[in-house]
């Protein structure tokens, strides 16, 4: 039992540390197109391509989160509610602070 328990807490902590990564390259794709930075000259950030940016952000954030509510032991669903409000909240500051 206790095993299975390291083993998951494992994988937890693997999703986590791909998640933060996710987090961060996201974020940063999506500052460098709200300034406009690969943008091509008299046009502003692409919606699209912010939407992706902003999802792929939540997903960082809700993912691992989802894991650990489900493969650890106690876990608690609402986890991942939060974790996905609150990865929301950032994607709405980035746009904010940096438009």
């Amino acid at each position: 039992m206790a095993q299975g328990v390291v083993t998951r807490g494992a994988l937890v902590a693997v999703l986590s540390a791909g998640g933060l990564l996710a987090v961060v390259g996201f974020a940063l794709a999506l500052v460098f197109e709200v300034q406009g930075f690969g943008v091509p000259r008299d046009s502003g950030p692409r919606t699209w391509h912010l939407v992706g940016y902003g999802t792929g952000v939540v997903a960082g954030v809700l993912v691992p989160a989802a894991a650990a509510g489900v493969l650890l032991p106690g876990g608690r669903r609402w986890v991942a509610g939060t974790a996905a409000v609150l990865a929301a909240a950032v994607v709405v500051a980035l746009l904010g602070v940096t438009s």
